[in-house]
């Protein structure tokens, strides 16, 4: 069934646009682009409009998980794009409780598909050049000294170390914007089927 409204009916295309964006470009390089955020952030404040106890408990759940989200960061353990990421999409959790579930699901099965590529080995240890090469994998050290920050600082680090035989420690860098995103799509999905 179509939403009953041409708001709401924008608001889940715009949002929907923005995290197939999300889900490819951090499934492919890992990378999410600024902009390309703003597109599920315009798309809730679309909702916002057409949901007014919405917009003020999603408000203030965006302000929460975004200084949650900066002192994850700081502290190094989710990257840049994820301090922006988890906000909106679970902002978007709580207008659409089926995406909770499609998230977890895309989760559960891109992680056991790793696992069964991958021999469940999420970490390695790789020479310079091969690490420079790779986008999916985040460096934890180099010949035992700990890369400490942001995977950011950690790419940087990589990119200005000078012995080509040293040995990179990494660990598989998971696209968790891009299991946001999807689970977000076949979320609003399931929903409009139920609509």
């Amino acid at each position: 069934m179509v939403p009953d409204t041409p708001l709401l009916l924008l608001s889940i295309t715009i949002i929907c646009a923005g995290m197939a964006i999300i889900a490819y470009q951090d499934f492919s390089k890992r990378e999410v682009s600024d902009l390309v955020l703003s597109f599920p952030a315009v798309g809730l404040v679309i909702l916002a409009f057409y949901n007014y106890r919405l917009a003020s408990i999603g408000t203030l759940m965006l302000i929460v998980l975004l200084a949650i989200g900066y002192i994850l960061y700081r502290y190094g353990m989710i990257a840049q794009g994820d301090v922006m990421t988890i906000p909106l999409i679970s902002t978007m959790i709580y207008a659409m409780p089926y995406i909770a579930i499609s998230m977890a699901a895309v989760t559960l099965a891109h992680m056991v598909y790793l696992g069964l590529v991958q021999g469940w080995k999420f970490k390695k240890s790789v020479s310079v050049e091969q690490a420079r090469r790779e986008n999916c994998w985040i460096p934890e050290s180099i010949d035992g000294v700990k890369l400490n920050g942001p995977p950011e600082s950690a790419y940087e680090t990589l990119a200005k170390w000078e012995n080509p035989q040293s040995i990179v420690d990494e660990s598989y860098g998971l696209p968790l914007a891009g299991y946001v995103a999807l689970g977000s799509i076949i979320g609003v999905i399931i929903w409009l089927l139920r609509l």
